[in-house]
């Protein structure tokens, strides 16, 4: 059985890695049922043939600009966050609110779990202004000229950013609401008492 499966991923990743399958030599001719289950874990294993033309698909051999090292690849990212900081207005606004998010969070002397409530939100924001201005800038490429697709395009991928504020603002009140009130509440209510 482990030989088989052992065999069934050569067969299965062979036509990718371009590695020719191994060859035992006979031992003996498998029985039916064994010939049979052979046969079974091949076809389980054999992927589409769309999956494999996408699979065999290198990505260098289509891109005019290929990184050569981990470094150059870290200054890409860099430089693409910093285009964001410089050209997209919302993500400056954004960056004001983390930077809060983060004071205030220290502040209260938050828990773990809420830490990494707030991180993931955090995240999920900047990785959708991110793929927004990735999305106008491949769309303004592809259609310089004012098309109402290009237009539909943009939108739902300004929507994207802004149900992920949304959600964000959301699951901020939830975890830093409580402590927030706790800290902040007693006195709110005696400056309210006092007038």
């Amino acid at each position: 059985s482990y030989r088989v499966l052992h065999l069934g991923l050569w067969i299965y990743l062979a036509p990718w890695m371009e590695i020719p399958v191994p060859t035992d030599p006979p031992e003996a001719e498998p029985s039916p049922e064994e010939a049979h289950r052979l046969h079974r874990l091949r076809r389980l294993l054999r992927p589409h043939p769309d999956i494999q033309a996408t699979l065999s698909t290198n990505p260098d051999h289509f891109s005019p600009i290929i990184s050569k090292s981990r470094l150059a690849s870290f200054r890409y990212a860099l430089a693409g966050w910093l285009y964001v900081m410089r050209y997209q207005k919302n993500v400056r606004i954004q960056a004001v609110a983390t930077l809060a998010v983060f004071a205030v969070g220290l502040w209260l002397g938050l828990q773990p779990m809420d830490w990494a409530l707030l991180i993931i939100m955090i995240t999920l924001n900047w990785m959708a202004e991110f793929l927004n201005a990735a999305i106008e800038a491949v769309v303004n490429l592809a259609s310089p000229d004012l098309h109402p697709m290009a237009r539909v395009s943009k939108d739902v991928a300004a929507a994207t950013s802004l149900l992920t504020a949304v959600a964000s603002v959301i699951v901020g009140a939830l975890v830093m609401g409580p402590p927030l009130l706790e800290r902040v509440g007693p006195s709110v209510l005696r400056f309210i008492i006092s007038q």
